[in-house]
């Protein structure tokens, strides 16, 4: 969802598969009047005077202007220049390669239990998912429009998956909100077979290189690689 608190000023913008639900959970609660706090998973709606909460899962409802994964673009033409420019925006990221795999499992994962399918048919479905999936057309995003108006990143701070709690630590810091690590919920977590694997065999060349191509935007700002597995001896 999109997130926009006026007290503090700030405003989250969710991307996809990279903790962005735990975050904007913690979040939510200094965008909306203490009354109207659920902490649920499934959030409807709610513009208020203290800010805004965008709806996500069952939440949603086809009516709806503000919901999750908008385009930048979109929440800077609703809220105008002035808050735009002047909120801290806020948005998660994560290990691309380890993104693209856990978005894959989770809305295929239910075709390709690899105890059942085995490690090689798993793998070749998430190679055709990034090359294109079913007739060519992509099932997934780089999110670039997410966080970017016309090519051009316009996040001011982003809390990467792999340091959620230290970096959102400091976010806080930043934004003068209470620290309470116990209050961060762990949502959608999925794994299990899959991470039996390690995440560099799930990976061709070909699929190596188109996330990495596709997620520059990620790698140009950030560390990440693909790991290496160890050689058999």
């Amino acid at each position: 969802m999109v997130l926009v608190c006026h007290p503090h000023r700030f405003i989250f913008m969710k991307t996809r598969k990279t903790a962005g639900t735990s975050v904007e959970m913690y979040l939510e609660r200094f965008c909306v009047p203490e009354d109207r706090f659920a902490g649920t998973e499934a959030a409807a709606e709610t513009v208020t005077e203290v800010g805004i909460v965008g709806s996500r899962r069952s939440g949603k409802r086809r009516s709806d202007t503000w919901v999750n994964h908008m385009p930048a673009a979109r929440v800077r033409a609703l809220l105008g220049p002035e808050i735009w420019e002047s909120y801290t925006k806020i948005a998660t990221v994560r290990n691309p390669y380890a993104r693209m795999l856990s978005h894959f499992f989770w809305l295929n994962g239910q075709h390709y239990p690899i105890d059942d399918v085995g490690f090689e048919r798993a793998r070749a479905g998430f190679a055709g998912f990034v090359k294109g999936g079913w007739f060519g057309r992509r099932k997934w995003t780089n999110d670039l429009d997410i966080v970017a108006i016309d090519g051009q990143v316009a996040i001011d701070a982003f809390v990467r998956q792999e340091h959620l709690a230290d970096e959102l630590a400091e976010l806080c810091a930043r934004l003068g909100l209470p620290w309470e690590p116990e209050r961060l919920p762990v949502t959608k977590q999925r794994g299990g077979e899959r991470e039996r694997y390690p995440l560099a065999a799930y990976f061709t060349p070909e699929t190596r290189d188109i996330i990495r191509r596709e997620f520059d935007w990620v790698f140009s700002r950030f560390e990440y690689a693909l790991p290496v597995p160890e050689p058999a001896h």
